[in-house]
């Protein structure tokens, strides 16, 4: 029964039986969902041209600032890690496995790193040559050990520290910071600890780019230290995303990379996938890894196996030589590398050689496959990244989790914008949670897979439309030295259409266009239904400048005209910066420009105005006549209960005369009980006798 009701479960229109779908062809194999049944030719016409690779030069000066943050230890480090460890709880919080990676160096691969970014689409997703791939929470649970089940951290409401600790003015350096907080004797107080646990996420996990100490991370530092349990797996995947994502902006405006980030992890995630292009990969169980002392011991996670491989400073050719492997593919592409989880002790609480036995491990693995809102940024008052989350949208790499990949439905793109900054702490509760009531039923009996369904034609439009670069002109742009042989020389044919008609790619833009007018996350929330309709957000007409059509997307068959609408579109900027009440009493002020207007628009700009005439037209007056019989019901309901207020209070009254009458008359008959008792005492005794 309970698997039953979990299968009907469903948030925003997705079902709990559109994830997890039964493999077409191999008994106890599942496919991941939700599945699309269209074309993707619309998503590659907004969002292929917004790759890096596909239509930037290549620059590997452009990185010259971004891998400065990095997670090696400075001199103090395992000492203070030494003295810290005997008082805390790391183990009870999942923090236990990540921290043992602040003891070792990390060497750094930057020709594998200054080549993976010019591939991170939007989607939040690698696109290589042989599919799409990134880091899961599944990479997350076994490289770091980091908690992904408990409850994600929140920047609203993490509590206000109690104690003050030095910023990067007054401690310039890590290491003058250690020497101000690290103590030698006495107990570790929650400030010492606090101030390592601050240490450790700026420097070690998130990496940020100050190169110094930040309070960006202190107050989840301080929940941490103490014993608070928390989801900083998740917050850990968001930045990640996000790091990648700013770092795709910056290769897009041909900007230095200054971002920083959580570098190291993309290191050894792709380092893992992509070991057999390495060449002298060791077998993973065999790596060491120095303990607390210094002792080199066997390695007991991915996580320090990987940290124990070797780096490579930037060498042109080996660079160029990663980057042909990302376009071309591998030609044996390792989706699911977790095949010698036995040999590791961590993580302990996610058990792959025991997931049919290990109800804890199913569970944790139905938050792995599930779409999710991930949290950013851990400051309210930093000025550059404000709270807000990033998509986790596993269906498009579904065979990383061991499950047949089909054609992948861009469920949230399609649901809210693919990231936003969350303006309070209400929709920042609503956003991490949203999709905790899809509580999936893992079978005992499930076996892992890496194939599809489907997907190879999906997959073959992108190749043709996004890999069509000739690749020599791109190897020489970062090796200059590299031949090109004639089959690289040339561009491939120009896309077209299924009907053979010629294919248009939306120019590049900084923001994604895929559902671009999908309605905000907090219009979401504040939804009474459960399904949210597409449509054009009122709000994104309010602030649209006239002067930005003449930029705008042109239509397949003709220029659009700036002259023809720019009158009209500034009464209809007019119109709609007014007020709720003028919107209401003109809604056919408004369709008769939108009328005038609309044949003169690119294209995306008539989807948006058919959207707004179809769907949001009418939507302040549909808002405001909601409110207004929301008010009468609560007017009435006002009334209801002044009635039952003034009749309890009469009853009150009635009771209280009735217990002033009931009093006066006991105290009257004990009055003539008295007299009558001293009358019968006054008479002789014979008299009382008679």
């Amino acid at each position: 029964m309970a698997e039953s009701s979990n299968a009907n479960a469903m948030v925003s229109g997705l079902k709990v039986s559109d994830i997890l779908l039964p493999h077409p062809s191999l008994p106890n194999y599942m496919c991941l969902g939700p599945r699309s049944s269209e074309s993707p030719a619309h998503l590659i016409s907004c969002e292929a041209n917004r790759i890096p690779f596909v239509n930037q030069n290549l620059d590997l000066t452009s990185w010259a600032d971004c891998l400065r943050a990095w997670p090696n230890p400075p001199e103090g480090w395992v000492a203070w890690y030494n003295r810290v460890t005997h008082y805390a709880t790391w183990e009870t919080i999942g923090i236990a496995d990540a921290l043992s990676l602040s003891l070792s160096p990390l060497e750094k691969n930057e020709n594998i790193l200054k080549t993976i970014g010019y591939f991170w689409s939007a989607l939040n997703c690698f696109m290589f040559g042989h599919g799409p791939m990134t880091p899961t929470l599944l990479d997350v649970a076994m490289i770091t050990g980091l908690d992904i089940a408990s409850p994600s951290p929140s920047a609203f409401k993490l509590p206000k520290v109690p104690f003050t600790l030095s910023s990067k003015t007054e401690c310039t350096s890590w290491g003058a910071y250690l020497r101000r907080y690290m103590k030698t004797k006495g107990p570790v107080t929650e400030r010492e600890h606090t101030a390592f646990l601050n240490f450790w996420l700026e420097h070690f996990i998130f990496c940020g780019p100050s190169l110094a100490p930040t309070k960006n991370y202190l107050s989840l530092a301080y929940e941490l230290a103490k014993g608070t349990q928390l989801g900083l797996g998740k917050l850990f995947r968001g930045e990640v995303y996000r790091s990648l994502q700013l770092t795709s902006v910056k290769l897009f405006s041909q900007k230095t990379v200054k971002t920083g980030g959580p570098w190291w992890f993309i290191q050894l995630w792709a380092q893992l996938y992509f070991q057999n292009q390495i060449p002298d990969f060791p077998s993973l169980a065999t790596c060491t890894f120095p303990d607390a002392n210094g002792k080199e011991i066997r390695c007991t996670s991915y996580g320090q196996a990987l940290y124990s491989l070797p780096g490579s400073r930037l060498i042109p050719k080996e660079a160029a030589g990663w980057f042909k492997i990302f376009f071309q593919g591998s030609g044996d592409p390792l989706f699911f590398p977790y095949t010698e989880s036995e040999n590791f002790e961590n993580p302990v609480s996610f058990r792959l050689d025991s997931f049919a036995d290990d109800a804890s491990t199913r569970h944790l693995y139905s938050i792995m496959i599930r779409p999710c809102f991930l949290p950013v940024s851990m400051s309210t008052s930093n000025r550059i990244i404000k709270p807000g989350y990033e998509s986790y949208q596993p269906v498009v790499v579904a065979r990383q989790l061991g499950l047949g990949q089909v054609p992948p439905h861009f469920f949230l793109h399609h649901l809210t914008s693919s990231r936003a900054e969350l303006p309070d702490i209400l929709t920042g509760q609503r956003c991490y949670t949203f999709f905790d009531a899809l509580a999936i039923p893992i079978p005992h009996n499930l076996c892992f897979t890496t194939t599809t369904d489907g997907f190879d034609i999906w997959w073959s439009m992108w190749k043709t439309h996004a890999f069509r670069r000739a690749l020599g002109p791109l190897l020489r742009q970062l090796d200059a030295e590299y031949d090109i042989p004639a089959h690289q020389e040339q561009d491939g044919p120009k896309p077209t259409q299924i009907d053979g008609s010629p294919f248009t790619f939306l120019p590049p833009a900084p923001v994604v266009l895929f559902c671009q007018n999908s309605p905000a996350l907090k219009k979401i929330n504040e939804t009474s239904s459960g399904d949210v309709e597409e449509g054009c957000d009122l709000s994104s007409l309010l602030t649209f400048d006239p002067e930005s059509i003449e930029p705008a997307i042109p239509k397949a068959s003709e220029e659009p005209s700036p002259g023809t609408v720019h009158g009209p579109l500034q009464r209809l900027k007019a119109l709609l910066s007014s007020s709720v009440e003028i919107l209401v009493e003109n809604p056919e002020a408004i369709k008769g420009i939108l009328d005038e207007i609309q044949p003169h628009l690119p294209v995306t700009l008539q989807r948006n105005v058919n959207g707004l005439t179809r769907k949001r037209l009418l939507y302040a007056k549909t808002d405001t006549s909601a409110n207004n019989a929301e008010l009468e019901t609560l007017r009435k309901e006002l009334e209801s209960l002044e009635e039952k207020v003034r009749m309890t209070k009469q009853l009150i009254q009635e009771k209280e005369t009735f217990i002033a009458r009931s009093r006066e008359e006991a105290q009257g008959l004990t009055i003539r009980k008295l007299i009558w008792l001293r009358f019968v005492l006054e008479q002789p005794a014979g008299d009382r006798q008679r």
